[in-house]
């Protein structure tokens, strides 16, 4: 289990990997594995729906 925060902007912050429509959290949302772009930690998910996209990231793993 995570506790998630939703950004609409994360600089630095990196998806990877093909979206995927399977298992979303989010109907009609498909989703990407979100990495930190200088360390490659994984940070949560990247969300996406036609142009739009947010951000689930795990609270615990993000440095502020």
């Amino acid at each position: 289990m995570h506790h998630v925060g939703c950004y609409r902007a994360a600089p630095g912050c990196a998806p990877v990997g093909a979206a995927q429509d399977a298992f979303s959290w989010f109907p009609g949302w498909s989703w990407q594995i979100a990495i930190c772009g200088e360390c490659n930690t994984h940070l949560g998910w990247s969300f996406l729906c036609a142009n739009d996209r947010f951000h689930a990231l795990i609270l615990a793993a993000l440095k502020l």
